[in-house]
């Protein structure tokens, strides 16, 4: 059966049952470029190519880069491929 569900450093992602892809940053998380890397790198290995709609929901309280801000995640990509 495929996955539902990662984990990463700065947050879970999981599809809930409607197929929309809920990423839960953790309590303690801090919010960085390379932590978002990694879970757009999980969004990838859980749904692919495949739009998917997305919700983030972030703690009030967590650590954050100013620079997950201004940086283009999606540099060299199109990243209406797969995101609604």
């Amino acid at each position: 059966m495929e996955s539902r569900s990662i984990t990463t450093t700065l947050a879970t992602l999981e599809f809930d049952d409607d197929g929309i892809l809920v990423v839960r940053v953790k309590q303690d998380g801090n919010l960085t470029v390379a932590g978002l890397a990694d879970v757009l790198a999980a969004r990838k290995a859980l749904a692919g190519e495949t739009p998917v709609c997305c919700l983030g929901l972030v703690p009030d309280r967590v650590e954050f880069d100013p620079r997950v801000v201004y940086t283009d995640h999606h540099a060299g990509e199109d990243a209406g491929r797969f995101t609604l």
